[in-house]
C-alpha cells in the first residue's frame, strides 16, 4: 500500500485484481503494511498507526486486511494466494513487529492471517522473506515462526542474486537456491 501516491491504494489494487482476473490470470496480493514499498531494509508502519500501542496495531492489521479483502470478494475477485507482509526476515511493522520481538511479530502476522480467511478460506497465505539461496536464514526465520505459532499456507522467496553482498554471478549460489527450494 502505497497510500502517500495512492498507488496501490484499496481502489487501485481491486480495480488491477479484477482486470487480472478478466484476463484468465490468477491472482496474488500482497499486503506491505506500510506507506510505501517495504523490504528487508525498511519495514516503517503507516502513518496512520504511528502511536498505537501493540493491541491497537493488532486491530489495524486485521481491520485493513478485512477492509481491502472484502473489496476484492465484493468486485468477485477471490486471490489464490495474499502474501501477509513483504520480504520480512527482520519482520514487519517496525518497531512492535521486529523480530527482535518474535512474539508481537507472530501476532501482527496471525491477525493478518485471521482476516484474509475471514474473508477468503480458500486463499493461501505466504510468509516471504529473501535471499532464497540461504537455508540457515530460512530453517532460523520459518523456525521462530512455527514456535511462536504464527499462521501460513506457503513459504514465499526472493531470490536477487545482484543483491547478494559480494556475490552478484547467479552461478556462485544458485545450487543453494535449488537446495533451500528442496
Amino acid at each position: 500500500d502505497n497510500r502517500a501516491s495512492g498507488h496501490c491504494s484499496k481502489e487501485e489494487t481491486v480495480a488491477m485484481a479484477v482486470r487480472a482476473q478478466k484476463w484468465g490470470m490468477k491472482v496474488m496480493i500482497d499486503f506491505h503494511y506500510s506507506d510505501s514499498w517495504a523490504d528487508p531494509g525498511k519495514q516503517k508502519k503507516p502513518a496512520a498507526w504511528e502511536g498505537h500501542d501493540f493491541a491497537q496495531l493488532q486491530k489495524d492489521v486485521y481491520d485493513y486486511t478485512l477492509e481491502v479483502m472484502k473489496a476484492l470478494k465484493e468486485s468477485g475477485v477471490t486471490p489464490e494466494w495474499v502474501q501477509a507482509g513483504n520480504e520480512t526476515p527482520g519482520g514487519m511493522i517496525y518497531p512492535e513487529g521486529s523480530v527482535a520481538n518474535w512474539p508481537q511479530l507472530a501476532q501482527l502476522i496471525n491477525k493478518g492471517y485471521e482476516a484474509i480467511k475471514a474473508v477468503s478460506p480458500t486463499s493461501k497465505v505466504i510468509l516471504h522473506i529473501d535471499r532464497g539461496n540461504d537455508n540457515e536464514r530460512f530453517r532460523t526465520w520459518f523456525d521462530n515462526a512455527r514456535s511462536h505459532g504464527a499462521k501460513y499456507d506457503v513459504i514465499g522467496l526472493s531470490y536477487y542474486p545482484y543483491w547478494l553482498e559480494g556475490h552478484p554471478d547467479y552461478t556462485l549460489s544458485i545450487d543453494d537456491l535449488g537446495k533451500n527450494l528442496n
